[in-house]
């Protein structure tokens, strides 16, 4: 390995949350039941057991039960405003709209956040999601510096047709 190469290389595909005890039974059916995922309960000696959600391409979602987690969505409706400010979760999925209607069918909270085109729903837990295609590609860091200088240099007009051109795109980059 190159001295100057970064070591730390990505993302692991596994993420692990930390939800309310009074809300494990919802949490856990949002993930077996609504997203279809198999779920294992794990006993670490922790006051409850470790739920683990695994998905169809081998990555995980883990959830810890205990009081010190933060307090969950406020509610059946949920805004921007509102929305859990830790870090939000992106699920790819083959079925975007059949798996976006079971989430709205199973009373998921749903809402918009400025400037974005997607839906994000709201784990019982207060944990923010959105489902994405599985073909999409969300804009590199390269594209994003990009849209910042040409902004600067053109005006805000261009990165807002920019981004116009990308939201309609549905994300993918277009084939050459």
């Amino acid at each position: 390995m190159d001295q100057h190469e970064p070591s730390i290389r990505g993302l692991s595909p596994r993420v692990h949350l930390f939800v309310r005890p009074g809300e494990r039974g919802a949490f856990t059916s949002l993930f077996r039941d609504t997203l279809g995922c198999e779920v294992v309960e794990r006993d670490f000696g922790l006051p409850y057991p470790v739920v683990l959600a695994s998905f169809s391409d081998g990555s995980r979602c883990s959830a810890e039960f205990t009081d010190l987690a933060p307090e969950g969505a406020p509610g059946d409706t949920v805004s921007d405003d509102q929305s859990f400010r830790g870090a939000w979760l992106e699920f790819r999925t083959t079925d975007l709209a059949g798996d976006q209607q079971k989430l709205r069918s199973a009373g998921i909270p749903e809402f918009r956040h400025g400037g974005s085109t997607h839906a994000y729903f709201v784990a019982p837990s207060g944990q923010v999601f959105r489902l994405v295609d599985v073909e999409y590609e969300s804009p590199s860091i390269a594209e994003v510096q990009s849209a910042r200088r040409a902004s600067a240099s053109e005006g805000s007009h261009t990165l807002i047709a920019r981004k116009a051109a990308w939201t309609t795109s549905g994300g993918r980059r277009p084939v050459a």
